[in-house]
This record gives structure tokens, sequence and C-alpha cells, in this order.
């Protein structure tokens, strides 16, 4: 989250305020805190807690001064406890978007759930993916699309498939298509490598640290192979709102 040049203003003045409050002519309670006008102790501004107040909570400010043309931002990792930090205009007015690939074949071991190491980017606007794991770098909703192909021929044995799914801060959170692996039966018949795959599609609420995973897993009793590329195993990711 990002304010306006007027809001760091006012955080900065807020600072300093809160910095009078605490060491010079402020009068402090338990509920209210008071800055007066030095000059003048009729004139002042007073900060007062909710009464319906419940808990501890918590603003850190930044540790440094701003540099020009930075805006103040917000981020939450706990309920409790908002940090605020310093960031640049195009920060405040880039979204989040992210596709990424996986580049080459991975091998993927069968009844385990595997974690698709999607090493290539096709974009990534505020550097948000590494390593195959997307973090949020604020809170809000997500809309996550995805598709997984497994390069799988010659598979006689029935009931076996592929599914995909959707890992947030390491546990599943939904799972894609769950597909018949095909079968090569008939050895004169053509395969159809295509329908080896697993889509999936969802919108889920990420905080600011929050990961999401895509993994997938086959039952074929072999290892197996997903395939490479960019139309072939992709995840993307957009924040709507």
């Amino acid at each position: 989250m990002f304010f306006s040049v007027k809001s760091f203003n006012f955080a900065l003045l807020f600072s300093f305020m809160l910095f009078n409050a605490l060491y010079t002519q402020s009068v402090r309670t338990e509920q209210v805190i008071r800055f007066e006008n030095p000059s003048d102790h009729s004139s002042y501004i007073l900060l007062k807690a909710p009464d319906n107040l419940v808990g501890q909570h918590s603003i850190e400010l930044p540790a440094t001064m701003p540099a020009e043309n930075q805006v103040l931002k917000v981020s939450t990792t706990d309920e409790n406890v908002a940090t605020l930090s310093w960031g640049s205009m195009e920060e405040a007015s880039q979204p989040s978007i992210v596709r990424a690939y996986l580049s080459e074949q991975q091998s993927v071991s069968s009844n385990i759930w595997t974690k698709i190491g999607f090493d290539e980017k096709n974009f990534d606007l505020k550097n948000e993916f590494s390593d195959g794991t997307f973090t949020a770098s604020e809170a809000g909703y997500y809309k996550v699309s995805g598709r997984v192909l497994f390069a799988i021929n010659g598979v006689s044995v029935k009931g076996k498939f592929i599914v995909s799914a959707l890992f947030k801060n390491g546990n599943v959170y939904s799972n894609g298509t769950k597909s018949a692996v095909s079968t090569n039966t008939n050895s004169t018949s053509q395969y159809i490598d295509d329908n080896n795959s697993s889509v999936i599609s969802d919108i889920l609420y990420l905080n600011a640290g929050d990961t999401l995973e895509l993994y997938v897993r086959q039952n074929t009793m072999a290892v197996k192979l997903l395939a490479g590329g960019s139309s072939e195993t992709y995840i993307s990711i957009y924040k709507i709102y």
C-alpha cells in the first residue's frame, strides 16, 4: 500500500510531533497524546485511541529520511503491526503482474507432490517471483492461472492420473483439473501427448510475505517428465484488488 506526497508530508509531520510528544512539551495520558503550540498552549492537536480499542497495536516509523520524490508505503506481516517505509513513485503505480514458465523438462516422482521449478519469466513487474515461488509484496486479492503438461506415452495401466495444485505458504490451497493419463494399449495407435495436462485457475487473498507455488502429482508408479516451454508449463499471477 502506498500514500501520496500529501500523505508523506503528514507522516513526516506526525513523526516530528510524536518525537516532541514523548520528549518535550506534551501531555500524555493513557488514551490521549496532546501536541501543543509552544507559544500558545491553547492551540493543540490530540491523538486519541478509540474507545473500543482491544489489544496492542504498533506502527513502526521509517529508520531513515526519504529521498526526493519517494512516497510512504505500509506493509503488514502481523495483524497488530504495521511498518512504514519509503518507496518510489514508480512502485506506487506498478501493478503486481507475473508470468513464468518451465524452460526444460523436469522429473516428477510418482505419488509425491512436486513443486514446479519455473526458471524463466516472461515478465515480473515488481520482482516478486524467484525459483518457482511468488512472494506477495503487498496484501490483496490475486488471480492465478496455470497449466502443466506431462510428456508421457506408452502407459497401459488404467486408473492413472495427473493433477496440479496451488500451494499457499506451503499448504494445498486448491486443486486443478485431475486428468486420466492417456494410454497406448494398442501399439498401432498414435499417442496424443497433449492429453496429459492439468489446468488451474483461482482467486485468493495474500498478505504481504505470503508465498504461492504450483505443484503437480502423478501416480504412474514411475518417474515422469514435465514438458518445458513457454506455451506448455506455465503460471500467471495478477493482483486484482
